[in-house]
């Protein structure tokens, strides 16, 4: 990640799975790595159980008859999901009596990322780059997270974690059990929140955006659907294995990557294939040291690699598409996303859901625009409005 990246999240996350280098990173991978496994979030009940809470919240909240902005109430659930799974508890901001509370914390973390970006993007200025509501963000976020971590150290105090099996595992727990200190603990609570609510949200929200807009998508996504569930609810292995929903999902992911820029650092001297030369087709030589910027967005609607249709929305291409490289939603190498299959299940179940529960949903006529809010995370600007009805 390099010094600049770490500098640029430290305020905010500080040491975490996103944010660390070396050996601090390793730990923070091999801690994360089992709440994220297929054992962990196979079961969807805890999916389940949030997605009645929308459905109900949004007939009470959202008057009859008009639009409901689903992005927002994307990030909602997701931080409902997330904070149940690292702790065991949600936050609550579905309902109308958290909303508030839900908002704050939204505005927090769009503020927290908003700056992480701003700075990376400001280069070697990026110490002239600062927030006056920076402190107000950090004590939002460290309120709604201190909870969880003291909750995990009093666990482990009382000797109620003595064992930490794979049915009860969280990251917070299993690095109390290290011993180790409560700001640490927040820090990697904090790191992934920022995925739960940042990737998966944009990609959960960016797919309702996808089928309100082209309804021949979701007319056969309703098909797919009726033809394999019927009326019963979806499994982890339906969602894995229903063929349009995912190349719906990955069609998303080509056009729209939660994630569209990132950057790395050479760990020794290199040299790239091609991006040298006049034509950037020649090799190029890179330093020990030496930052690398890259946009998935860019690569995922270049001509050369996906066609003269590259900009186009055409879910049908995955039917013989194989990609390697010039497809990496989730990144690649190492540092792979750990959470991609998460993202991918968590994403299409809640897609299925919604078409199940809701018999109509119609985007704005003319059909919405993208216009991108570009953070660490990418989302639609003007919100996902969608007209719904059971």
């Amino acid at each position: 990640m390099g010094p600049r990246r770490r500098w640029a999240t430290f305020e905010f996350v500080g040491v975490g799975i996103f944010s660390a280098d070396g050996q601090d990173w390793v730990h923070a991978r091999t801690v994360a790595r089992p709440q994220l496994a297929r054992s962990y979030f196979g079961d969807t009940a805890v999916w389940e159980k949030h997605l009645q809470i929308w459905f109900e919240s949004m007939k009470d909240q959202v008057p009859a008859g008009s639009a409901a902005e689903l992005q927002e109430w994307t990030q909602r659930f997701t931080l409902d999901v997330g904070t149940e799974l690292l702790s065991g508890r949600p936050l609550d901001v579905l309902r109308a009596h958290g909303a508030a509370v839900g908002r704050r914390f939204l505005w927090a973390l769009d503020r927290a990322n908003t700056m992480i970006s701003e700075r990376l993007r400001a280069g070697k200025l990026s110490f002239l780059v600062h927030d006056m509501k920076l402190q107000d963000a950090r004590r939002v976020l460290h309120e709604h997270v201190d909870p969880i971590v003291h909750e995990a150290i009093a666990s482990h105090k009382e000797g109620k974690d003595s064992e930490v099996d794979s049915a009860k595992y969280t990251v917070p727990r299993a690095l109390a059990n290290e011993g180790i200190p409560a700001e640490q603990i927040r820090d990697h609570v904090l790191n992934l929140l920022l995925a739960a609510v940042g990737s998966e949200a944009s990609l959960i929200s960016t797919l309702f955006f996808i089928v309100a807009k082209y309804p021949h998508v979701q007319e056969r996504l309703r098909a797919e659907i009726s033809e394999t569930l019927g009326e019963r609810l979806p499994g982890y292995e339906d969602v894995k294995n229903m063929k349009y929903l995912n190349w719906v999902i990955k069609e998303t992911l080509r056009m729209y990557p939660p994630v569209p820029q990132n950057l790395r650092v050479a760990n020794k001297d290199t040299v790239l294939p091609v991006g040298g030369g006049p034509d950037g087709r020649s090799p190029v030589f890179i330093p020990k040291g030496r930052e690398c910027s890259f946009s998935s967005f860019s690569l995922h609607r270049r001509h050369d690699l996906w066609g003269d249709d590259a900009l186009e929305f055409k879910p049908e291409r995955w039917e013989k598409e194989r990609p390697t490289w010039n497809y990496i939603p989730f990144s690649g190498g190492p540092r792979i996303c750990l959470g991609q299959q998460l993202a991918l299940v968590g994403g299409g179940y809640v897609l299925v859901r919604f078409m199940q529960h809701y018999s109509s949903f119609k985007g704005p006529d003319p059909p919405q625009v993208w216009t991108e809010k570009l953070n660490i995370t990418c989302f639609v600007n003007q919100g996902v409005w969608v007209k719904i009805a059971e």
